[in-house]
């Protein structure tokens, strides 16, 4: 009790990748988990674009504080130069598709 077995996390939204995530746990656990799973590790595996884009965004992260504080720094100001029309993020209303495009 009070000890975490397994821990898992996604490399989705959160990282940009959209897709993938991992498992950490004692080394007998990730086996047993990585024998039971076999039809699904290889039926849906990352492109190589996801791959190297997680890599670098953890790399980013291993930087530590400095890119952090950057974006903290510069947020206050992305209101200010979007009320004078100087960023252009796409329309304000989502669209709303329904029916077939043909």
């Amino acid at each position: 009790m009070g000890r975490v077995d397994i821990i898992t996390g996604t490399l989705g939204k959160a990282l940009g990748g959209a897709s993938g995530g991992y498992t950490a746990a004692r080394k007998e656990v990730v086996e047993w988990l990585r024998q039971r799973s076999r039809p699904y590790l290889f039926s849906n595996s990352l492109a190589p674009a996801i791959v190297a884009a997680s890599i670098k965004v953890l790399e980013m992260v291993e930087e530590g504080a400095d890119l952090r504080d950057r974006l903290w720094a510069n947020a206050p100001s992305v209101p200010r130069k979007n009320d004078r029309g100087r960023l252009h993020a796409g329309r304000r209303r989502p669209r709303h598709h329904s029916g077939d495009a043909g």
